[in-house]
């Protein structure tokens, strides 16, 4: 599962600056972080060679 859509990320509704990576307790906290762009990304890197073979 994953997901191609981008949220705005306001400063005052963070506790922690939503645009600086930071560890804290065994957590990291910041955008992109726990994100899950890899499955599309690797679906089109999987599919592009095979696209050519049939085409």
């Amino acid at each position: 599962m994953a997901h191609l859509d981008v949220v705005d990320a306001l400063k005052e509704d963070w506790s922690l600056d939503p645009f600086r990576f930071t560890e804290r307790d065994g957590c990291f906290y910041g955008r992109g972080t726990g994100d899950n762009k890899g499955a599309p990304a690797l679906g089109d890197l999987a599919g592009s060679p095979a696209r050519w073979l049939w085409w």
